[in-house]
C-alpha cells in the first residue's frame, strides 16, 4: 500500500505535465481574447476621438475626469488618454499585434489635437473648443470644492499632475517605437515649449505662459512660481533626462543641470522647502488652504532627489542638503501622543526659529 502510494503519483506525472500545459495554453489564450475584447470596447464605446476621461456610467450618460466633464472633453490628466495610450503601447510591445499600435495612434491624434499652440497641453481637451471650455470653467469648474485651479480658465498650459510631462513623454514612446517621422513636429513642439518656460535659474512654473490673474484674497497668483508641488520640476527634469538618452541630443545636458542645481539653492537655511517659492525663493502660498509654509513630504522628495541627483552625476555637492533635510524633519516630528497611523508630521510648517 506505500509503495502504490509513492508509485502511482511519478506515474501520472506526465499526464500531470500534459494537462498543466494545456492549462496554460488555454489561458494565454483567454488573456489574449480579454486583452482584445476590452481593447475593442475601449476604442469604439468610449473613446472621444481617440482620447479617454476617468470614469464612466455603465449607460455613458455621465463621465468625469478629476472632475464631472463634458461628453466632448478628454482628461489629459492622471490615468486618462495618456494612460490609454500608453497601455496601448505597451500591449504592442508585448504582444506585436499592430491592432494595439493603431489604437495608440489614435490616442496620439487626440492628444496632438489638443497640443496648445506653445506647445504643452492642459488638464482636459474639449473638441467643441473654447467657448464650450470656457462654460465648463464657469459652471462645474468654479464649483470645485478645493480644486481651486479649476477655478478659472487660464488658456495656457500646465505642468501640474505631470500633465505635459507625460504627453511629451507619451509622444517620445511613439515616435521612437517606429521613428515614425509625423510625430516629430508635435514632440518637437512639447520639448521645446518645457525648454523655453524653465527659469534662468533651473525652476519651472505651475504653468506657462504666465498668468497674474486670479489672486485669491489678497495673495498673488501663485502659478508662475516655482513649483515642486506634484513634482513638477522633477518630471520635467525627468523627462528631458529621457530625452537626452533617447535622441541624444547634447543642448539637453544644461536645462537638466541647471534644473537639478535648483534643488540646492532653493533649500531653505533651515534644510526645508516648500511646495511653491516666490520670485525671491521665499515659501509662497497657493490655493486658499496651502499657507506659505514649508512642507515635509517635500522636503522629504527634494532631499532623496539630491540623491538621486548625485548618483547621476558624482557629484558629492548634492548630498550637502540631506542632513539639514534629515535633521529639520526630526526636529518637527510630531509627539507620539500625536502620531495618527503613518502621519508622523505636519502637512505645514508655517515658521521654525
Amino acid at each position: 500500500m506505500k509503495l502504490s502510494k509513492i508509485v502511482l503519483p511519478i506515474f501520472l506525472l506526465p499526464l500531470l505535465g500534459m494537462k498543466l500545459e494545456a492549462q496554460t495554453k488555454v489561458s494565454e489564450d483567454k488573456v489574449l481574447e480579454t486583452m482584445m475584447s476590452a481593447t475593442e470596447f475601449m476604442v469604439d464605446k468610449v473613446s472621444t476621438n481617440g482620447g479617454y476621461v476617468w470614469y464612466y456610467m455603465p449607460d455613458f450618460s455621465r463621465q468625469w475626469g478629476e472632475m464631472e466633464a463634458y461628453k466632448t472633453m478628454i482628461w489629459m490628466q492622471g490615468s486618462g488618454t495618456i494612460g490609454m495610450g500608453s497601455l496601448f503601447l505597451d500591449a504592442y510591445r508585448a504582444t506585436k499585434n499592430e491592432y494595439y499600435y493603431e489604437a495608440a495612434q489614435k490616442v496620439v491624434a487626440a492628444v496632438v489635437w489638443g497640443q496648445n499652440n506653445e506647445g504643452g497641453w492642459n488638464y482636459m481637451v474639449d473638441f467643441a473648443g473654447d467657448r464650450s471650455l470656457k462654460q465648463w470653467y464657469n459652471t462645474i469648474g468654479k464649483n470645485g470644492w478645493r480644486l481651486e485651479e479649476f477655478h478659472h480658465y487660464y488658456g495656457n498650459s500646465t505642468f501640474d499632475d505631470d500633465v505635459t510631462a507625460d504627453a511629451t513623454h507619451f509622444l517620445l514612446r511613439m515616435y521612437l517605437e517606429k521613428m515614425n517621422p509625423s510625430y516629430k513636429p508635435a514632440l518637437d513642439k512639447a520639448i521645446d515649449f518645457i525648454l523655453k518656460s524653465q527659469y534662468p535659474n533651473g525652476g519651472w512654473p505651475q504653468r506657462h505662459p504666465y498668468k497674474h490673474d486670479y489672486e485669491k484674497h489678497g495673495f498673488p497668483d501663485y502659478t508662475s512660481f516655482y513649483t515642486f508641488n506634484d513634482d513638477v520640476i522633477w518630471e520635467n527634469i525627468n523627462l528631458l533626462i529621457q530625452c537626452y538618452l533617447m535622441l541624444g541630443e547634447e543642448r539637453f545636458l544644461d536645462p537638466i543641470y541647471r534644473g537639478m542645481d535648483f534643488y540646492k539653492i532653493s533649500q531653505d537655511n533651515s534644510g526645508a522647502w516648500g511646495q511653491q517659492l516666490n520670485m525671491k525663493i521665499e515659501t509662497a502660498s497657493a490655493r486658499t488652504y496651502e499657507p506659505a509654509a514649508f512642507h515635509p513630504p517635500t522636503t522629504c522628495e527634494n532631499a532623496l532627489l539630491l540623491i538621486k541627483f548625485y548618483q547621476l552625476t558624482g557629484d558629492k555637492e548634492f548630498l550637502k542638503g540631506v542632513p539639514k533635510a534629515i535633521s529639520w524633519l526630526e526636529k518637527i516630528r510630531l509627539p507620539e501622543a500625536k502620531i495618527e497611523g503613518k502621519r508622523t508630521h505636519p502637512r505645514f510648517v508655517e515658521t521654525w526659529n
